[in-house]
């Protein structure tokens, strides 16, 4: 008759638990709450449904991964940690820029119009008056170089940058908001 051996110092805690070497949802999780957190430092993106696109499947598979008991139980953390701070700063982002996205996105989606009577008549537009307002000249005091209110910002500044856009071929509407 044969000894038979039996060593059961291997057993591990995932012996238990089927499902504990698959992490995937858990990175996937992880992965999608970066690019949401790369998408929260660009602020066309925080404001628009790109942010939200990618926030709601990384907390949805954060969720999943840990309440199946998934691997990954880090990564799944990480990810509702990183898509909940994301999330704060999107909705932060959404109602301080609220009242700029229409009028960023209004020049964006007209900018060769804009551009064209800017260099006919070197007036800033009617809709974009209100930011002529002496509130608002801390801000344009503040670019480089300093521009002591609205008109000289938008002809000095915004109007050459959207030209050298333009010239670059970024036509597409959001390219020329943010460049």
């Amino acid at each position: 008759m044969s000894d038979v051996f039996m060593d059961n110092t291997n057993y591990s805690a995932m012996d238990d638990n089927p499902n504990a070497y698959k992490k995937g949802l858990a990175v996937t999780a992880f992965i999608l709450s970066l690019l949401n957190l790369l998408c929260c430092c660009w602020i066309v993106a925080a404001i628009s449904p790109i942010g939200f696109i990618l926030v709601i499947p990384a907390i949805i598979f954060a969720l999943i991964s840990l309440i199946t008991k998934r691997g990954g139980k880090g990564l799944a953390i990480a990810a509702l940690i990183i898509a909940g701070i994301s999330l704060i700063v999107m909705i932060a982002m959404s109602v301080a820029f609220k009242p700029y996205a229409a009028d960023i996105m209004l020049f964006a989606q007209n900018a060769d119009k804009y551009i064209q009577d800017w260099d006919e008549t070197h007036e800033v537009p009617a809709e974009f008056q209100k930011y002529n307002d002496p509130k608002f000249d801390q801000i344009w005091q503040s670019y480089n170089p300093p521009c002591q209110n609205f008109t000289e910002w938008y002809g000095e500044v915004w109007i050459p940058q959207m030209k050298q856009s333009m010239q670059a071929g970024k036509t597409s509407g959001l390219a020329l908001a943010v460049s």
